[in-house]
């Protein structure tokens, strides 16, 4: 938030989904939820997170300066700005998924380590869904790559579920 600090208290984690919801007490900017994600092939989408590689030292001297930070019991004694962009890339909705009674949204946003938990995003953008996995073909390095968000519907329903009270009545 523009640099400010803000506690945060986790009201509700799901390692089935790979999804957490946080609780800030500050008003500001915030994504809005698509008011009925209709996912059609071929819309355009953006992925939006904060990937490990974002960070990555792109310099022999970035990454001894990077290596010599000590971790201690202040975990931003290890950070810099670089942790805390976002990256945000674009592409369609190639296909919707379900497996296992969980439904998802395969993209071609290319998205990495980070960016699960981040949304997927509408041109006006509305949250239609949430990054979450990277799937590769074992067989062919860099081949088949595919990346998938767990469908705003199938977030909301669990979150329904699990934290009825999150949702006003």
């Amino acid at each position: 938030f523009a640099k400010e600090k803000y506690e945060a208290k986790v009201v509700y984690v799901s390692a089935k989904y790979d999804m957490a919801v946080l609780k800030v007490d500050h008003e500001g900017p915030y994504f809005r939820l698509a008011s009925k994600p209709s996912t059609v092939q071929g819309t355009h989408i953006y992925a939006l997170g904060f990937p490990a590689a974002s960070s990555e030292p792109l310099s022999v001297e970035g990454a001894i300066q990077r290596s010599t930070r000590k971790l201690s019991e202040n975990v931003e004694s290890v950070l810099d700005d670089s942790d805390f962009r976002y990256s945000i890339t674009d592409g369609i909705i190639s296909l919707l998924r379900t497996e296992l009674g969980t439904e998802y949204i395969q993209h071609s946003a290319p998205i990495s380590g980070g960016n699960s938990g981040g949304p997927l995003i509408y041109d006006d953008g509305s949250v239609i869904g949430i990054n979450t996995l990277v799937a590769f073909d074992k067989e062919k390095a860099g081949v088949g790559v595919k990346y998938y968000a767990l469908s705003l519907d199938q977030a909301l329903k669990e979150l329904q579920r699990s934290v009825p009270d999150l949702f006003p009545k």
